[in-house]
């Protein structure tokens, strides 16, 4: 038995393909039931591994807030996620050249609301802001870069 999204389900198997490295659900030698694919982003840095009070990019762990933009890994200037501004990701943009198209908030274990005033100013840049627990935000990041948007990630563990 096969326990998928919570639910089991009888005479299922998951299985790996030789010939392509798909992961596959099969139910009772039918035929695929879901089909998932593996992808990389390409360019820019990922999320290899999150727990409370740990992320690991790429490999390394980082203890403390940490910034995602494209290919730049960086510390966050302000401390707490409620007091980044609209001046904050300006000036990330001016290192790595330009805005993103998205821009997520992992505001540790609970979600934490940034100030409008920021999501009115990046909108007006036709940047979208979301703020959520870090675990969200690396799982919507992972989404996010394997379609191949433009995203950042400001991520406090």
């Amino acid at each position: 038995m096969l326990v998928f999204c919570k639910v089991p389900i009888v005479g299922a198997k998951a299985v790996i393909l030789p010939e392509n490295g798909f992961f596959c659900i099969f139910i009772n030698g039918l035929e695929p039931l879901v089909l998932i694919e593996e992808t990389r982003p390409e360019g820019q840095d990922a999320v290899t591994a999150y727990t409370p009070g740990r992320i690991e990019i790429n490999g390394q762990a980082y203890t403390q807030a940490v910034v995602l933009a494209g290919r730049h890994i960086g510390s966050p200037a302000p401390t707490d996620p409620a007091n980044l501004t609209a001046e904050d990701f300006f000036q990330t943009a001016e290192k790595c050249g330009g805005l993103p198209e998205v821009i997520l908030v992992g505001t540790g274990g609970k979600q934490v609301f940034l100030h409008p005033k920021t999501a009115t100013r990046l909108a007006a840049e036709g940047v979208g802001l979301e703020c959520m627990p870090t675990a969200s935000a690396c799982r919507t990041l992972l989404i996010l870069q394997s379609e191949g948007r433009k995203v950042w990630a400001w991520l406090w563990p």
